[in-house]
């Protein structure tokens, strides 16, 4: 695995409810075919009504993303197997003078789930972020989302609101 700009390997290794859970930074493109595969199943759970079609991952916009450096991820393993994932990018804000992380996927395959898993890789994030000079992140959420009350108990405050509609 090449190393990830800046950031170790190896984060964090944790023994949760019997099994030994390994959280490391990666390149989302050195993962992709599995990476694809979690990004679906957050799909089915959460985007239904957005796509009807499968999740299908920018590969050259994440590896464009990873070699300017602005690219985010920390996978959680699980006897080696890539398990969930956060994925962001830390940028200089287009409209100001600072830098900002955005959020882009946080997903844990659900028999992960009963731990601080998600937790975890949300604070991984958020350290990687601010020791590349982030002041702010910003998260998206579905509204009443588990993800949403989520990020509500760990400080984070609903900033605006994102509308879709199809064209």
């Amino acid at each position: 695995m090449t190393p990830v700009m800046g950031v170790c390997c190896v984060k964090l290794r944790v023994l949760e409810g019997g099994v030994m859970l390994e959280y490391r930074a990666l390149r989302v493109s050195e993962w992709f075919g599995r990476a694809c595969d979690l990004a679906e199943a957050h799909r089915l759970e959460t985007e239904r009504d957005f796509s009807a079609g499968r999740a299908d991952l920018d590969l050259a916009a994440y590896r464009v993303l990873e070699e300017s450096g602005a690219a985010v991820a920390f996978g959680l393993f699980s006897d080696g197997a890539l398990v969930g994932y956060v994925s962001g990018f830390v940028v200089r804000h287009l409209h100001y003078d600072f830098v900002v992380a955005q959020h882009d996927l946080l997903f844990v395959e659900p028999r992960f789930r009963k731990g601080r898993a998600a937790l975890r890789l949300l604070g991984l994030f958020e350290e990687e972020a601010r020791r590349r000079g982030a002041v702010r992140i910003l998260y998206h959420a579905k509204p009443d989302s588990v993800f949403a009350r989520l990020l509500e108990r760990t400080g984070a405050r609903c900033e605006e609101f994102v509308f879709c509609k199809g064209v």
